[in-house]
């Protein structure tokens, strides 16, 4: 059969490297073919290279449009909470925020960011996943000595939204997948079909039993304020075969499995976190989130486009043959239209220069101008405060609105009210609600602050 595009994915997990391959033909999903790897660290990774290699020509493809799926506890997470206003410096202000997370130098670092608007369009949300660029280039190495380069490094949550795109009714309800394993445990949460949240979890493996799940997802609807009657659907993703003799189904209307939302419900051994990204990576309109630098990153091959090119130069041929005697007959006609088409094309693309300056100009203006109208711009206030607050302060909150609300963690909180009060653009920094404590010793803040007249 011939395939349009084919997909590899990949999720390293302890000491495993889980493969699920698939296709996509006219309409069509196909599975290809998985394999489980075992022992990385024990063995020459020249042996798994050959079982690989034999892998791979057992399903008569090459190993490309590799994909490779990270859970979100395998990377760094900070979420913030930024103004509208920050938009045209949103980059500026990420990169202040990744200077508090990280312990050195930022460049040292990758990161990629998910942005989501407020439905008010006063704020949005920005979730940052930040990795070592060391361990990314470990990971590379290790991949490239399997014979795989991968294209993309990406989160896994990001393919379980595919899975759920099969699965209509789910989107109606906010989504809480608990994933469990032999060692971890954790809850992602997808509102209207897109990846929102995650928290990890714990359960003692002597309690593993469906209540104490639901527990914890209970927990997590209550962190991300859903209201108490709210509707939502719980599913199952289980790779441990001991989590799944011990729960229970069919007493909980609105617990399913995740399996449920394969494209191949047949097939029971699939693992769905390697697949989800490889079907991902099928889809012309898959999101841009890739953690491999961009000077890392292998270039697509062109062979993967050959069933295309094949079909197009089809198209072509038949095309070809039906207008030839027409070709022909007004070759004249045909060449003064060339010649014409030329001329336009050399217009159109002097004009749309044009547009490109005159879009240019007025962008620099409404920049300029916004700057003459608000003295005080939301980087001056987060470069003072990433000044002021120190290295034992972390934000996790930041709303503009009449006042300025700001909240995190530091070492001392009252410490950090003077520091602040320091600040020139701000009028009063005033403490809201208690101060309670983490098990790190860290104190948590909520400050409003007034700020100068603008």
């Amino acid at each position: 059969m011939m395939y349009l595009k084919k997909a590899i994915g990949v999720f390293i997990h302890d000491d495993d490297l889980d493969i699920e391959v698939v296709a996509r033909s006219f309409g069509d999903i196909h599975f290809l073919g998985g394999l489980t790897l075992s022992g990385l660290s024990q063995k020459d990774p020249l042996v798994f290279r050959s079982e690989l290699e034999d892998f791979f020509a057992g399903l008569k493809i090459k190993p490309e449009n590799v994909v490779v799926g990270l859970a979100p506890d395998q990377l760094a997470f900070r979420r913030l909470v930024l103004p509208a206003e920050a938009e045209d410096n949103l980059e500026q202000a990420i990169r202040l925020q990744i200077m508090n997370v990280v312990p050195s130098d930022t460049d040292e670092f990758c990161a990629e960011k998910i942005v989501r608007r407020s439905a008010d369009g006063k704020s949005f949300e920005v979730d940052l996943y930040i990795i070592p660029r060391e361990r990314v280039r470990k990971l590379l190495d290790l991949l490239r000595q399997l014979g795989l380069a991968p294209q993309a490094l990406t989160l896994t949550a990001l393919g379980f939204e595919r899975l759920l795109k099969k699965d209509g009714p789910a989107n109606q309800h906010p989504v809480f997948i608990a994933d469990l394993d032999l060692n971890n445990f954790a809850v992602h949460v997808f509102q209207g079909g897109r990846f929102t949240y995650f928290k990890l979890a714990w359960i003692n493996p002597a309690n593993k039993n469906l209540q104490n799940v639901l527990k914890e997802v209970e927990r997590c609807a209550s962190l991300i304020q859903l209201p108490d009657d709210q509707d939502i659907d719980v599913m199952l993703n289980i790779s441990d075969s001991n989590w799944q003799d011990q729960l229970v189904e069919g007493e909980y209307p609105f617990l399913r499995y995740l399996k449920e939302c394969s494209p191949f419900p047949e097939r029971t051994t699939l693992n769905l976190k390697p697949l989800s990204v490889a079907l991902q990576a099928l889809e012309h309109n898959r999101r841009s989130f890739n953690l491999i630098p961009a000077e890392w990153r292998e270039k697509s091959s062109s062979i993967s486009l050959v069933p295309t090119l094949i079909l197009a130069a089809g198209l072509v041929l038949l095309l070809g043959i039906s207008f030839t005697r027409v070709y022909f007959q007004e070759s004249s006609y045909n060449d003064q239209l060339q010649r014409n088409l030329a001329k336009i094309e050399r217009e159109y693309r002097s004009t749309m220069q044009l547009r490109r300056n005159i879009v240019r100009v007025r962008n620099e203006l409404d920049t300029y101008q916004r700057v003459i109208k608000k003295p005080i711009s939301d980087l001056d206030i987060l470069r003072e405060l990433t000044e002021k607050a120190g290295d034992k302060t972390y934000l996790s909150e930041y709303v503009r609105a009449n006042n300025l609300i700001v909240s995190g963690y530091t070492d001392s909180v009252l410490d950090l009210q003077t520091r602040l009060t320091a600040i020139r653009f701000f009028k009063g920094v005033n403490l809201q609600g208690s101060i309670t404590k983490t098990k790190e010793g860290l104190e948590h803040f909520r400050f409003e602050i007034q700020l100068l007249e603008e």
